[in-house]
């Protein structure tokens, strides 16, 4: 994971990043709090010496694994008429507010308060009843699944990898909610040995053959018999 602050003109917020997100999925998730439309984002990238670098998809199709030391994300709307600029400039400055998160969350003249009352991203019904029927399928897709069986990953835009499911749970080191399956796997497809970020989930195994996904994409049972040399994929999770 990556830990960076991330700033605009209206917030100043530190999250964590998988280093395999790509930029459009970076920009998505950078609008659900600051209210700033991708199409309309310019990203720059401070670095721990201070130096600036501006983020374009065309080049850094994955930002993180081209530059993975990042201490900050600035945020730029270029559509004056935004809501964002249109706040921005109500409260008769340009420069760049530095707010925790409870600080921010009681602003009257937030992007967040704004995104409140017009149902926005996170607010709208909408959105929370896809994320609880994810939850479910998720938690559907556990109850199917049995530790050191056979498995087959298939993830969005990945090739199927196998092997054995070590571990369902939580991983501290990302939050206390989401779960988690720990996979080794047959060949070295995978980013870890079985722990992250210091701390041992299963194994240890061979290094680049454990992997940490989500539920759903995991099926687990004897049919799944190690893959043929042709239907390897150096892919990586």
């Amino acid at each position: 994971m990556v830990r960076t602050s991330v700033v605009s003109s209206l917030c100043s917020v530190t999250k964590e990043w998988d280093e395999n997100i790509s930029y459009l999925q970076l920009c998505q998730r950078i609008e659900s709090f600051t209210g700033i439309e991708p199409c309309y984002m310019r990203l720059s990238f401070e670095f721990d010496d201070g130096k600036k670098l501006e983020i374009l998809e065309s080049s850094n199709p994955y930002p993180f694994k081209t530059y993975p030391h990042v201490s900050m994300i600035l945020v730029e709307d270029l559509n004056e008429n935004s809501v964002v600029n249109q706040l921005q400039n109500s409260n008769g400055t340009e420069s760049n507010f530095h707010l925790s998160d409870e600080e921010y969350a009681k602003r009257t003249d937030s992007v967040l308060q704004w995104k409140m009352k017009n149902n926005y991203g996170r607010f709208n019904s909408d959105s929370k009843r896809s994320q609880e029927s994810n939850k479910q399928l998720q938690q559907q897709r556990i109850a199917e699944l049995q530790i050191d069986q056979r498995c087959s990953v298939e993830s969005e835009g990945q090739l199927e990898r196998r092997g054995w499911l070590r571990f369902i749970g939580r991983i501290g080191e990302i939050n206390d909610q989401d779960i988690w399956c720990g996979v080794e796997f047959d060949d070295p497809v995978g980013k870890n040995d079985g722990s992250f970020k210091g701390h041992i989930y299963f194994g240890p195994v061979k290094t680049n053959h454990g992997g940490f996904v989500k539920p759903l994409a995991v099926k687990t049972g004897p049919e799944f018999l190690p893959m043929t040399k042709n239907d390897q994929s150096d892919d990586e999770i």
